[in-house]
């Protein structure tokens, strides 16, 4: 069905089918493709909004990461903790985080939001409220470390109320005893002094527990102060044990003041550790998540490229087969009818005018090999009419060689008659002087050649007779001849139909080798059809112009034969004029001699007359010889121009032979 519709396209349409084939499967192709590229557009600016997120977080990485190095800093030196701009930073990452949720909004209006703008302002709120616990555990610890230095400030060495206290007691009025004991014990309360003097500088400094038995500290300065009070106790000097007691227990009021600052710095310490751990621990989260979607994306993108290309060599892949299958099928299509066009016109150019192509397109080649079976089958009539001609011709020729053979006898007849009238008359010349002798033997010749002349006139015209029906039958076989003639011009004008065919065809065919050089390589088969077309049409005006010359031969043979027709016309008529000149002659003879007959009496008196009567009839008699002789020359050459005319209409019959119809 399809081969069907196909065949029946015009020619350019034929062509044209693959390339439109070719550019349908491109257009779709190109709109697949497109429609990856705009999903990897898409990608892309989705990828530019998270990257743009993915820089917002690493810049609140790199704020964070800042104020936690100032933080960290700040734990060796607390006072370096008011320096941190933590309003600042919490406004830059205030506005990073706006940023953030911009981009989300975006990306939602995308359709490619992970979490809801909300969701992602809930988190980053969280994050800033969590900022906003960092920075109130940096100014607890900055509370409480000017707590501690206030206190630490505040307070004495203990070895100054020890001083006094020995002072006192070594100065007034002591027992011995009381002396000898405190003299005793000083050192150890000296000891016992610089021990939790030791302790509470490492409370101020932060340091809670012994190094080695991770021991509190405010636990060793209790034991070392419960130790004090009882060798303070056996002192006698009240004085002195006052200024001791007040001193151990303002000192041990700091040391608890310390403990605590320094607990709640540390506890601070802590939770600013902590939180800076979660803080960056969330924004790394949300930056390793950011930086797997665009990874995620740019493998998207990667795929849909991959897909693009892989969807484009499908589609050159499917354009060149598809190409190749139609062009396969067109170039059946359309060279199938040419082949069958010249398997004919090689069939017709040996002569096989039986050989028809049988092909029912409607396109420019079905018509070109419907209008040549038409072509055919009309040279099958021309040639069957010309072979029927030629026979006729023939069989007229014959039968006109025949008649002048007969006329040439007849002739021949005449002159051998007219001879012996001749000898007859040279005869009668001699005995004239003795006509008055033979009379009677005169007599009797006259009457003789009476008989004679008589059969000569009706010899003479039968003569004119066969003369006449020559004629007409040489008037016949002319118009025959001319006949031949017009059916030879027609033939000429089919030939001249044929080669406006093959000239078109050849046009046909260059047309088509422009198109399909302007076709590119996808026409590369069409110009070799189109060569193979522009060949056969090249062949087919070889074989017209051979028949146009056998045309043009058999032409000019027929011009001939019509001039020999002609030019035997015009003898026999001549023939037939002087036959009938004869005839008279031989009547006016036989009247003569009838004279001659009748006034035979008179013959001897008129013997004078008679032999100027007989010298004239020997002239008359050689007149009719010489006529005679010319009619006898005028019927060979007329049996020649027969013979002739029967020549040319076998040859013509012979190269008619050569078409099989």
């Amino acid at each position: 069905m399809l081969q069907k519709l196909l065949s029946n396209l015009k020619t350019k349409y034929q062509i044209l089918v693959p390339v439109l084939a070719t550019i349908v499967v491109m257009m779709l192709a190109i709109y697949l493709v497109n429609s990856k590229l705009e999903s990897t557009n898409r990608n892309v600016q989705i990828s530019d909004h998270r990257s743009y997120q993915l820089s917002n977080v690493s810049i609140a990485e790199s704020r964070l990461l800042f104020l936690r190095l100032s933080v960290s800093a700040g734990f060796t030196n607390i006072e370096s903790l008011k320096t941190i701009d933590f309003d600042g930073i919490n406004s830059e990452l205030n506005s990073n985080f706006t940023n953030m949720v911009n981009q989300q909004r975006t990306l939602q209006n995308m359709g490619a939001a992970v979490k809801t703008p909300e969701q992602l302002q809930s988190e980053l709120n969280l994050l800033i409220s969590q900022l906003n616990d960092y920075k109130k555990y940096s100014d607890e610890i900055v509370k409480y470390n000017d707590k501690k230095i206030k206190e630490w400030g505040n307070s004495l060495y203990l070895t100054t109320p020890i001083q006094q206290a020995s002072e006192l007691i070594f100065s007034q009025s002591q027992s011995e005893e009381s002396q000898l004991y405190w003299g005793k014990v000083v050192p150890e309360v000296y000891n016992k002094a610089s021990s939790i003097e030791i302790q509470m500088t490492s409370l101020f400094n932060d340091d809670l527990y012994t190094s080695v038995s991770k021991t509190p500290r405010i636990d060793i300065v209790n034991r070392d102060f419960d130790a004090l009070a009882k060798l303070i106790e056996p002192l006698e000097n009240e004085e002195a044990k006052s200024i001791l007691v007040s001193a151990f227990k303002s000192q041990s009021e700091m040391n608890i003041v310390l403990w605590n600052a320094t607990n709640e710095i540390n506890k601070n310490k802590k939770a600013l550790s902590t939180l800076g751990n979660t803080i960056y621990q969330e924004l790394n989260d949300e930056r390793v998540r950011l930086t797997k979607m665009n990874g995620s994306i740019s493998e998207d993108n990667m795929a849909l490229i991959s897909e693009s290309q892989t969807l484009l060599l499908t589609a050159l892949m499917v354009t060149v087969i598809i190409s190749l299958i139609i062009g396969v099928v067109i170039a059946q299509i359309v060279t199938k009818p040419i082949l069958v066009l010249q398997e004919q016109m090689s069939d017709i150019s040996n002569g096989r005018l039986d050989s028809l192509n049988n092909q029912s397109s409607d396109n420019e080649i079905g018509e070109l090999c419907k209008n040549t079976d038409s072509t055919v089958v009309r040279l099958q009539d021309m040639i069957s009419s010309l072979r029927n001609v030629g026979e006729e011709v023939s069989s007229s020729s014959t039968e006109l060689a025949a008649i002048m053979v007969q006329s040439e006898a007849n002739a021949s007849d005449q002159k051998s008659q007219v001879d012996l009238i001749a000898t007859a008359i040279t005869e009668l010349a001699a005995s004239a002087n003795q006509v008055d002798a033979s009379a009677n033997q005169a007599d009797i010749k006259a009457k003789e050649v009476l008989g004679m002349s008589r059969d000569g006139a009706q010899s003479a015209a039968e003569g004119v007779k066969l003369s006449q029906d020559l004629a007409i039958q040489m008037d016949e076989t002319s118009s025959e001849v001319m006949i031949l003639k017009d059916q030879t011009d027609r033939i000429s004008e089919v030939i001249t139909v044929i080669d406006s065919i093959s000239e078109q065809t050849n046009l046909l065919a260059l047309n088509a080798a422009i198109e399909a050089a302007r076709a590119g390589e996808s026409g590369r088969g069409f110009a070799v059809v189109a060569d193979e077309v522009r060949v056969l049409a090249a062949k087919t005006q070889q074989s017209t112009q051979n028949i146009q010359d056998i045309i043009n031969n058999l032409q000019q043979k027929s011009l001939t034969v019509v001039d020999s027709v002609n030019q035997s016309i015009n003898m026999i008529h001549k023939t037939a004029q002087m036959s009938l000149d004869t005839n008279n002659q031989l009547l006016s003879i036989s009247d003569s001699i009838e004279l001659i007959s009748q006034t035979n009496a008179e013959m001897a008196t008129a013997a004078n007359e008679q032999s100027r009567a007989i010298e004239s009839i020997s002239e008359n008699v050689n007149v009719i010889t010489e006529s005679i002789n010319q009619n006898v020359e005028g019927i060979k050459e007329s049996a020649q121009a027969s013979q002739h005319l029967s020549e040319l209409s076998e040859n013509q019959r012979e190269q008619l032979l050569f078409f099989k119809v």
